[in-house]
């Protein structure tokens, strides 16, 4: 799975990814059956600026002055076309872990492809119904504006 566009990915994000997949293979093609890997690591902190908002909070707050804010969590820079994550499994499990990625890109506010970066052999490739894209010519998607 790669992102379309550039984005950052919150932790807590690739976290849910992460849980709703593994969750999903386990139950359906079983633990020994599947190796998912997560490509992309948050090592970038975000902040917050936390802002009053009730009744007489402009008496109380300073504003935006010395607005820094407070580390909320850390993210994951991902450019468009980079790998988000990948799984292995046999060709008999493809159309259940095709079913998971589905299922859990939609909890990553990008849009994302589904593709093939490798097979044991290349007529596996025309018995799947997804991309097949070699792993160093993926598209590169402009930012979305």
């Amino acid at each position: 799975m790669f992102g379309k566009s550039n984005i950052n990915i919150s932790h807590f994000a690739l976290e849910a990814v992460r849980t709703s997949i593994n969750r999903r293979l386990i139950k359906k093609i079983g633990r020994q059956n599947f190796h998912l890997k997560i490509r992309r690591h948050p090592h970038t902190t975000y902040r917050e600026h936390a802002m009053m908002s009730f009744a007489g909070a402009d008496r109380l707050s300073s504003g935006m002055r010395n607005g820094f804010g407070r580390p909320v969590g850390k993210c994951s820079r991902t450019r468009a076309g980079d790998i988000i994550m990948e799984c292995n499994c046999a060709m008999k499990h493809v159309e259940d872990v095709k079913r998971a990625f589905q299922i859990a890109d939609k909890k990553i506010c990008t849009t994302t492809q589904i593709v093939i970066l490798r097979t044991e052999k290349d007529e596996f490739i025309s018995r799947i119904s997804l991309p097949h894209v070699s792993k160093f010519h993926l598209p590169k998607y402009q930012l979305n504006k």
